[in-house]
């Protein structure tokens, strides 16, 4: 019989416990809203401005990580051209002045290069063209693969919105009659 009182009284306490919890929870969403917007009637959940900074944070860090490749990349390119530079001129194929090559010029090296001929340095500058696309072509990869993550990320907030929203509509339909007649 004791045993049952104690087990009761403590059922109460955490009844209390738990009203207090949702009160606060409500007091914070309140002043939560009142902080951000200053408009009462629309209540800012605090669990959707948390998920939304969790995925700001991801979206950040990738950034991040794609801006340091990309730095990276850029100071690979740079330095290919500046070593490169030296033997395309030597070449008399090319004239760059640091741009890309275009695909007209790529055609009349390689057109060209079969009268030049078949020297240690012509065929270190045909390896250093060949580098250069394959660095390219690996970049661009590396690119691909970013894209995905971010659409991946992207997938997965689009799909947690949606949940979100059928939960919302759900909550709202719950309370009104659902009727397929306009009268």
């Amino acid at each position: 019989d004791n045993d049952l009182k104690l087990i009761v009284c403590q059922k109460e306490e955490l009844e209390i416990e738990r009203d207090s919890f949702k009160t606060k929870y409500n007091k914070l969403n309140q002043e939560l809203n009142k902080i951000l917007n200053g408009n009462q009637k629309h209540i800012v959940d605090i669990e959707l401005v948390l998920s939304e900074n969790r995925y700001l944070k991801e979206k950040i860090n990738e950034l991040i990580q794609e801006k340091s490749l990309l730095v990276e990349n850029a100071a690979k390119y740079k330095d290919l051209l500046q070593t490169h530079r030296s033997a395309y001129n030597r070449l008399g194929k090319v004239q760059s002045s640091g741009s890309i090559l275009t695909h007209k010029q790529v055609r009349s090296l390689i057109d060209q290069s079969y009268i030049v001929p078949n020297t240690p340095d012509t065929q270190q500058d045909l390896r250093s063209i060949a580098e250069a696309l394959y660095e390219n072509i690996k970049d661009k990869n590396i690119t691909i693969i970013h894209q995905r993550k971010t659409n991946k990320i992207l997938a997965n907030r689009v799909t947690e919105l949606e949940n979100l929203l059928a939960n919302s509509n759900l909550a709202g339909k719950s309370g009104k009659r659902n009727s397929c007649f306009v009268y």
